[in-house]
């Protein structure tokens, strides 16, 4: 997959966001279910930029049985895409801080996990990989996802070319 990075876009952390793209893995804040823990403020961003703020159709993606994650590398920072300097996203929980770009979160690395490694395949971790059998393919039961554990990683790249049909180059 084709996946040009910008002349801002070679720190590490935009490159891992941009690989889980390539992996498949869509923005958090466009995840079923983020009106629970975010507030998007439509008025303040960039017109033509408001795609990647739309949620995904229920059946559309999972969550892999996960909490919403505000540590997530596929996070929006609070003034993603703003028009006028004020935050496009407000987090529901006080004190929450989005956005980063350091290292993948912890849900991030079980969600890849979960989609990618089956029993004996190298299990990646923020610290290190190792190889070990997983205990279970099976996704965690929770509203978000209904428990469905069906979604393959070609579903996921399918999805990723969908929004990216929608949405206007950044790249040139």
């Amino acid at each position: 997959m084709k996946h040009p990075l910008g002349t801002f876009c070679t720190r590490c952390g935009t490159v891992l966001h941009e690989f889980l793209h390539a992996l498949g893995f869509i923005h958090e804040q466009a995840s079923r279910g983020r009106d629970r823990y975010v507030t998007i403020v439509w008025e303040n961003i960039a017109p033509g930029e408001e795609y990647n703020f739309a949620m995904y159709d229920e059946g559309e993606t999972t969550n892999f049985g996960e909490k919403y994650d505000y540590d997530s590398l596929m996070h929006y920072s609070a003034y993603a895409f703003s028009v006028n300097g004020s935050k496009t996203i407000v987090t529901k929980s006080r004190n929450r801080n989005i956005g980063q770009r350091r290292q993948l979160s912890e849900i991030d690395t079980r969600k890849i996990n979960k989609l990618y490694c089956s029993k004996d395949r190298s299990i990646v971790t923020n610290e290190t990989s190792a190889t070990k059998p997983s205990t279970s393919n099976k996704m965690n039961d929770d509203k978000e996802s209904n428990g469905k554990s069906n979604v393959q990683p070609e579903h996921f790249r399918k999805l990723s070319k969908k929004r990216e049909h929608r949405r206007t180059s950044l790249w040139q």
